[in-house]
């Protein structure tokens, strides 16, 4: 099975604080190969990185929301830029913690109580579970 991918990505040229900002188009293919990850569609995500000395614009830094709501976490995945903010309302009528132990941010949010949120500032790219 192949998804196709069509991204527009803008690029800032160094060229003065007049610069025209050009878009160039991408596409090409992402291949899932096995049943596993065909049942998993939801959790692909896919980003791109600037080849050579192609300039690194970051993404815009935001305030994301990841809601605790019958025992899950909605969206399931959350693509976050670096330097954001994800709050983790809880919307459950019981206790709650968030944390992760992986490398893109390791936290641990404790226990918190129903209708109370607690957010993390995620500085560093990589992956959390």
């Amino acid at each position: 099975m192949h998804r196709h991918l069509l991204a527009v990505i803008s690029c800032l040229a160094a060229l003065g604080a007049n610069a025209v900002q050009p878009s160039v188009t991408v596409v090409g293919t992402v291949s899932v190969t096995t049943a596993a990850e065909r049942a998993n569609l939801g959790n692909l995500a896919v980003w791109l990185l600037p080849v050579g000395d192609a300039p690194r614009q970051p993404a815009a830094k935001r305030s994301l929301t990841m809601t605790q709501q019958n025992k899950r976490f909605d969206p399931h995945v959350l693509v976050v830029p670096v330097g954001s903010v994800v709050n983790f309302p809880n919307r459950d009528p019981f206790f709650h913690n968030v944390f992760s132990l992986y490398d893109g941010k390791r936290f641990d949010l404790g226990l918190y109580e129903a209708g109370s949120s607690k957010g993390v500032t995620f500085s560093k790219p990589g992956i959390c579970y």
